[in-house]
């Protein structure tokens, strides 16, 4: 069971200066017991004395411990626990990618760390069944984009008129989130 995804592309900028403030964000979003997925059931574990956790440990996002809040101690490191892999240069994460697996609850990951994410990043996801989804930052927040392809598909990345689309919806949203539109990733 589950439903299989990978990142078929990926132009993805997190700075080193803004690490601290993506992982107190990451941090924050386990105290979200209404987003997560994974569970014990009956709701019975006690939270250990110890333990300094925003989490639940009766509740957890998929795939993730319930307390890596405390375990985590990078926004690399939570990333990585939620199936995320990356690449660092001098200026900070240049790389990130989801490979072949189950799909978790990444988007809740990427939304986390998108007031810190570079504008004009984006990653794009394929899943088992071919379906294509994006996501474009604009250095605020992430918007869900619909994939479109051409038949030859050699290389991969969104159009400027993509982006600016996205900058668009993203302000419609923030007046009216209600509608609900996507734009369009044009891949080449």
């Amino acid at each position: 069971m589950g439903y299989y995804v990978e990142t078929i592309e990926s132009d993805f900028r997190l700075s080193r200066e803004n690490y601290d403030a993506a992982f107190q964000s990451l941090c924050e979003l386990n105290a979200r017991d209404d987003l997560k997925t994974g569970g014990h059931y009956p709701s019975n574990l006690k939270r250990p004395d110890s333990s300094q956790s925003r989490g639940n440990p009766n509740k957890w996002f998929a795939w993730m411990d319930w307390n890596y809040d405390e375990t985590c101690h990078s926004v690399t490191e939570v990333l990585r626990e939620a199936g995320f892999e990356l690449e660092e240069d001098e200026r900070g994460i240049c790389e990130l990618w989801y490979p072949y697996q189950k799909s978790g609850q990444e988007e809740f990951f990427l939304g986390a760390v998108a007031p810190y994410v570079e504008a004009g990043s984006r990653i794009v996801f394929e899943g088992e069944d071919d379906c294509r989804w994006g996501y474009l930052f604009d250095g605020s927040r992430m918007v869900e984009c619909d994939v479109s392809f051409s038949l030859a598909p050699s290389s991969y990345q969104t159009t400027p008129a993509a982006h600016a689309e996205a900058a668009k919806v993203a302000s419609e949203r923030n007046e009216n989130p209600a509608e609900g539109k996507r734009p369009a990733i044009a891949i080449k």
